[in-house]
């Protein structure tokens, strides 16, 4: 009997691909909010990596003038996209685009958001990127980013807790459910952290930052969600086990499935309403886990042709690679 064939994955990889599945999961299973039984707490992860990838691709080693332009060439990235899904809406449904939803200013008002798209996430991330772009204006302060990053984030992040602690009595605006960048903050802020306590090597020091970035993401989402929400065990597991495990083997089947699926993590995000909305409107039996098979798989097959559209157009303009790697939106935005 042959014996199947196994191959290592970084556990980020394995993370990302899990988070974007228990998003698609949920939202394929509406009725999971009357059985109590639900995946919640993906996206509180995403949002973490957002933050690690920003770190890891865009700030590490970086001037700060190329970090600004990075910072906006990925809000653009991130932007243009959502853009076309909008107006995707308005074809499928004919329901009107808002204002709001196309200049990216809806999630202070209201939490609603077109059938097709959870629009407030790529809401509150552009405005943390446009917030980091802003700051390194100030160069005293990003040279003390540079100098001391943990030590920096560190802060920050503690900040940002306090703020997510005392921020539902004062700055939660109406019908927002929360949706905004204060109340997400600490998440990103504690990806950035993880980033410069990942990348310090062997040693104790290294050990000693690997294990406050598992006690911030405990504390962080104790803070955001109490320990009755699956968000809180989601990133408080999901981190421990990042920081610890850097990498782990699989079946080869498994493992390739799992890098695409997180390549297009992303793409999958803004896609997956999608597909179930054509599996509702086409009355097809309610079956969760077909749904979830259907909306996932549709939404990474679409990315697989554009990925490879994408290349083959490349390759024809003789476009050479780059001499610096720019923040991948697969990665830096989910």
């Amino acid at each position: 009997m042959k014996r199947l064939s196994s191959m290592s994955v970084e556990t980020e990889t394995l993370l990302r691909a899990l988070a974007i599945s228990a998003i698609v999961f949920n939202h394929a299973n509406p009725a999971q909010a009357e059985t109590g039984f639900g995946l919640g707490g993906g996206l509180t992860f995403l949002i973490l990596l957002s933050g690690f990838n920003l770190a890891r691709y865009s700030l590490q080693g970086a001037s700060s003038q190329a970090f600004r332009q990075s910072v906006l060439l990925l809000a653009w990235r991130v932007a243009w996209p959502t853009v076309l899904i909008v107006l995707l809406d308005w074809v499928v449904t004919g329901q009107r685009p808002a204002l709001g939803y196309l200049l990216f200013y809806s999630n202070w008002f209201t939490w609603h958001h077109p059938a097709l798209l959870q629009i407030w996430y790529p809401q509150m991330l552009i405005k943390l990127l446009l917030i980091f772009w802003v700051l390194f204006h100030f160069e005293p302060l990003a040279q003390l980013v540079r100098r001391k990053p943990f030590r920096a984030f560190l802060f920050a992040f503690v900040v940002a807790v306090v703020v997510r602690a005392i921020a539902p009595e004062w700055l939660e605006p109406p019908e927002t459910r929360g949706r905004l960048v204060h109340f997400y903050a600490w998440n990103f802020l504690l990806g950035m952290l993880a980033y410069y306590a990942l990348q310090s090597g062997p040693g104790r020091g290294p050990m000693l930052k690997r294990a406050i970035v598992m006690a911030c993401a405990v504390i962080g989402a104790f803070v955001a969600y109490g320990p009755f929400k699956s968000d809180f065990w989601w990133l408080s597991i999901a981190t421990a086990v990042w920081v610890s495990f850097p990498r782990f083997v699989l079946p080869r089947p498994i493992g390739q499935a799992v890098r695409v699926v997180s390549q297009a993590a992303f793409a999958v995000f803004l896609l997956h309403l999608f597909f179930l909305y054509v599996w509702w409107k086409a009355n097809l039996p309610y079956a969760p886990l077909l749904q979830f098979v259907f909306s996932l798989g549709g939404s990474v097959a679409v990315w697989v042709v554009m990925t490879a559209f994408s290349r083959a157009y490349r390759a024809e303009r003789g476009a050479g690679p780059a001499t610096r790697p720019a923040p991948r939106l697969q990665e830096a935005a989910a």
